[in-house]
């Protein structure tokens, strides 16, 4: 799962980090109630007990999911 962040004011890429590691350091920049949507290939799933799933779609060849950050 190839993503953007922002470090120092510069967006950097990361693509070799893994969708739950991702969920992992955006839980840890993100306020309570964060609503976050995840775009990703079919084959990828998140596995995490940090963001509570609230809905998931399979559009085309991508995987969709929405979470909001657990408190």
């Amino acid at each position: 799962m190839e993503y953007l962040y922002c470090k120092d004011d510069k967006w950097q890429e990361n693509a070799s980090l893994n969708p739950d590691e991702m969920m992992k350091r955006l839980w840890e920049i993100s306020g309570g109630g964060t609503v976050l949507a995840v775009c990703m290939d079919k084959k990828q799933k998140c596995h995490t007990e940090q963001w509570t799933r609230v809905d998931k779609q399979n559009i085309g060849k991508r995987r969709f999911e929405i979470y909001i950050k657990r408190i």
